[in-house]
């Protein structure tokens, strides 16, 4: 859902199908929709200034979809999955911000991501990230 919840910045019409209005028509688009080729620019730029003036995030250097706070807080997305590392403080409060914005779905603690398997040891306060599944 997440290419839904942005603006186009151009003007896009769709042809309406011959049903219901018995002539040839035209539709202007004011959001997004999958299949578009403008729908995952269009997200980015709406996750972007989101996350960076709203919420005081700096995008990454090297990978565009990696944000860090100053506090240590890290934020990775890719396409509509978000994964959200920190204080459990932090993550409930940029949780909220980004709820206020997009509709959300919070799958709890993270036990897989990009292919990666995510283990975590809380009396140790450890998290490993392997990528076993890459393996033969």
């Amino acid at each position: 859902m997440a290419f839904l919840g942005s603006e186009l910045e151009e003007e896009v019409y769709v042809s309406l199908l011959l049903g219901g209005f018995g002539e040839h028509r035209l539709a202007s688009l004011n959001w997004s929709l999958y299949g578009l080729k403008q729908s995952p620019h269009c997200w980015y730029t709406t996750i972007d200034s989101c996350l960076i003036a709203k919420i005081g995030f700096c995008c990454d250097r090297f990978d565009c979809c990696i944000y860090t706070q100053y506090n240590g807080t890290i934020l990775a997305f890719y396409v509509d999955n978000m994964l959200i590392a920190g204080t459990s403080k932090e993550v409930k409060f940029i949780w909220g911000k980004l709820q206020e914005k997009f509709e959300m779905v919070d799958l709890a603690l993270v036990s897989h991501f990009l292919e990666m398997v995510v283990l975590w040891y809380e009396v140790s306060r450890i998290v490993y990230l392997t990528q076993e599944g890459y393996i033969c």
